[in-house]
Protein backbone atom coordinates (compact mmCIF):
# COMPACT_ATOMS: atom_id res chain seq x y z
CA UNK A 1 0.00 0.00 0.00
CA UNK A 2 1.37 3.37 -1.03
CA UNK A 3 1.04 6.25 1.42
CA UNK A 4 -0.15 9.41 -0.31
CA UNK A 5 0.02 13.04 0.71
CA UNK A 6 -3.76 13.20 0.94
CA UNK A 7 -3.76 10.22 3.29
CA UNK A 8 -1.20 11.78 5.59
CA UNK A 9 -3.08 15.08 5.67
CA UNK A 10 -6.41 13.39 6.41
CA UNK A 11 -4.86 11.22 9.12
CA UNK A 12 -3.26 14.23 10.80
CA UNK A 13 -6.55 16.12 10.52
CA UNK A 14 -8.38 13.33 12.32
CA UNK A 15 -5.72 13.17 15.01
CA UNK A 16 -5.93 16.93 15.48
CA UNK A 17 -9.71 16.76 15.65
CA UNK A 18 -9.51 14.14 18.38
CA UNK A 19 -7.00 16.11 20.43
CA UNK A 20 -8.91 19.33 19.88
CA UNK A 21 -12.21 17.85 20.95
CA UNK A 22 -10.60 16.33 24.03
CA UNK A 23 -9.05 19.66 25.00
CA UNK A 24 -12.14 21.73 24.23
CA UNK A 25 -14.45 19.48 26.19
CA UNK A 26 -12.58 20.15 29.42
CA UNK A 27 -12.71 16.54 30.56
CA UNK A 28 -10.26 15.72 33.31
CA UNK A 29 -9.61 12.12 32.34
CA UNK A 30 -7.07 9.68 33.63
CA UNK A 31 -3.93 9.94 31.46
CA UNK A 32 -4.01 6.19 30.85
CA UNK A 33 -7.63 6.38 29.74
CA UNK A 34 -6.74 9.24 27.40
CA UNK A 35 -3.83 7.31 25.88
CA UNK A 36 -5.99 4.22 25.47
CA UNK A 37 -8.65 6.24 23.65
CA UNK A 38 -6.02 7.95 21.50
CA UNK A 39 -4.40 4.66 20.52
CA UNK A 40 -7.73 3.08 19.61
CA UNK A 41 -8.70 6.18 17.63
CA UNK A 42 -5.38 6.15 15.74
CA UNK A 43 -5.52 2.42 15.05
CA UNK A 44 -8.97 2.80 13.50
CA UNK A 45 -8.81 6.10 11.62
CA UNK A 46 -5.26 6.39 10.29
CA UNK A 47 -5.12 3.07 8.37
CA UNK A 48 -8.65 3.54 7.03
CA UNK A 49 -7.91 7.10 5.88
CA UNK A 50 -4.69 6.03 4.18
CA UNK A 51 -6.45 3.10 2.52
CA UNK A 52 -9.34 5.21 1.24
CA UNK A 53 -7.15 8.01 -0.04
CA UNK A 54 -4.89 5.51 -1.76
CA UNK A 55 -7.91 4.32 -3.73
CA UNK A 56 -9.00 7.89 -4.43
CA UNK A 57 -5.59 8.79 -5.82
CA UNK A 58 -5.50 5.62 -7.93
CA UNK A 59 -8.92 6.40 -9.37
CA UNK A 60 -7.73 9.93 -10.23
CA UNK A 61 -4.80 8.44 -12.16
CA UNK A 62 -7.11 6.08 -14.05
CA UNK A 63 -9.40 8.96 -15.03
CA UNK A 64 -6.43 10.95 -16.32
CA UNK A 65 -5.17 7.97 -18.25
CA UNK A 66 -1.94 7.58 -16.32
Amino acid sequence: MKITNRGIVLALKNLGAYLGSYTASGIKADPYQFMYGLIIFCLVTIPSDLFLLNHWSNSDKKKKGG
